[in-house]
């Protein structure tokens, strides 16, 4: 598994990776059991105290955010914008703007974000070059990421497909179909636990590494490339492509730190970390970058930056973008309150992600709880921290509508999808039924794609090359 995760893992399958490895450690607990009953020594109760102390000491934490260089000194986001918009020759007065918001919900999230702009992009061959920043979470950041990369392969090497061939469509599904739960599985059951009993930390044996380098080799060799590459080189503003902005979770402040590609604060408080806080030596791979908004509970650990102070040294845990705020709309609130739309630029907003449900108590479409269903009181904390965390997301999409309306713009168009007969998973794994569903539910949402070609079909721009 750490020689080859992903083609081993695909080759075994989740449920032989789980068996295989309760099968590799059961005879080692036994033979220690039995050591210890020969020779009167506990060596069971050794091992895991001595493993405890480990974890404990942070001795053998191998879970660090793989770096590959120094980042630049950040542009602010009047700068970039103003780089990204002069790129594209616009002739349009406004010219239409993109901002796009997609939920995080594991692979689910991860299919629906590129079936949706996989979809936009088939039917509005100039729709990506409008994308200004896409805000992802967890999944969404996975999905956005993915196809981004496999987007500016393509336009880079001149592939022009006609929409009715669903070119980028076909990818989407094709691509978050394959199996992303074995190599996780397989690295965490085997190199990742052996790292708990021994130290010093081994990077190579991180389980995380497993899940993006089975993104890295699950699309085609030219997008697997952008994919390893630096973040930061990935959004020179004079290339096509989305500002890609992957929100995640710091654990000791609890507050939201956003990988992005420049700074966006009005005053001296801002409200989300960015890299240069958190790390002198920030630049990642691209893949790194969206793995760190996608750490899914348990199944892929906390990562970590190393910040180098004027007298210490401080560790900065990060998990999951959706312990903070799940929908991603809170990073696109920060970046229209300094951007705003003028006579020369007219932003129009994307949500992707759930529907909201009826709330027939205010007669408001609001999301509806989704746990606390059990009976058992001593859970009501688990759920009321997973129901803030539901709400929060909730808040922050309305809140972005309100600004909207109060900023004179048009209300966000949205992509949602809903259970509806297929079942569409949360975790690493996801069917072609699924994706196909998925598929289906785009297509319906006539509406909204309409809107969006309207937008895009206006008189022509002139077109960018990637670089």
């Amino acid at each position: 598994f750490i020689c080859t995760p992903v083609w081993f893992g695909r080759w075994l399958s989740p449920l032989t990776v789980l068996l295989f490895g309760v099968g590799a450690w059961i005879p080692i607990g036994s033979f220690l059991t039995f050591a210890g009953t020969v020779k009167r020594i506990p060596f069971m109760t050794v091992v895991l105290l001595a493993a405890a102390c480990f974890t404990w000491l942070d001795a053998n934490d191998n879970h660090a955010v793989r770096r590959i260089g120094d980042a630049p000194v950040p542009l602010g986001l009047n700068d970039y914008f103003k780089k990204w918009a002069d790129a594209r020759g616009t002739k349009q007065h406004p010219y239409p703007v993109f901002l796009i918001a997609t939920e995080g919900g594991g692979i689910r999230a991860a299919c629906d974000t590129a079936v949706v702009l996989g979809g936009l992009q088939d039917e509005n061959p100039e729709f990506f070059e409008h994308v200004f920043a896409i805000s992802g979470v967890s999944g969404g950041s996975v999905g956005a990421t993915v196809f981004s990369a496999y987007y500016k392969s393509c336009h880079a090497n001149g592939v022009q497909p006609k929409p009715e061939e669903h070119y980028y469509t076909a990818f989407a599904t094709n691509t978050f179909s394959q199996d992303y739960l074995s190599p996780v599985l397989g690295m965490a059951l085997f190199p990742d636990l052996l790292q708990r009993f021994i130290f010093p930390d081994i990077p190579w044996f991180d389980r995380a590494r497993g899940l993006e380098k089975a993104f890295e080799r699950s699309v085609t060799n030219q997008s697997a490339s952008l994919l390893t590459k630096s973040y930061f080189d990935w959004h020179k503003p004079y290339n096509s492509g989305p500002a890609l902005l992957l929100n995640t979770t710091e654990v000791k402040s609890g507050r939201r730190m956003t990988m992005s590609p420049f700074t966006f604060c009005e005053s001296n408080y801002c409200k989300p970390l960015l890299p240069w806080d958190v790390n002198d030596n920030c630049d990642v791979s691209l893949s790194s970058a969206m793995v760190l908004s996608a750490r899914f509970p348990i199944v892929t650990p906390a990562g970590y930056f190393i910040h180098s102070g004027a007298n210490e040294q401080t560790k900065y845990r990060f998990v999951d973008g959706g312990y903070y705020e799940n929908s991603g709309t809170a990073t696109l609130l920060d970046i229209l309150s300094v951007l705003r739309t003028n006579d020369t630029y007219r932003f129009y907003v994307i949500r992707i992600g759930h529907a909201f449900e009826s709330d027939t108590s205010t007669n408001k479409a609001r999301a509806l709880p989704k746990y606390g269903k059990s009976g058992f009181d001593e859970l009501s904390p688990i759920f009321a921290v997973m129901n803030a965390r539901e709400a929060r997301g909730d808040d922050a999409t309305h809140e972005l509508s309100d600004a909207l309306q109060a900023y004179g713009m048009s209300d966000m168009i949205e992509f949602t999808w809903k259970q509806n007969g297929v079942a569409l998973p949360l975790g690493w794994y996801i069917s072609e039924a699924a994706c196909d569903n998925l598929v289906q539910q785009f297509q319906t949402n006539v509406e909204s794609r309409k809107m969006v070609h309207d937008i895009v079909s206006r008189p022509a721009v002139a077109s960018v090359v990637a670089r």
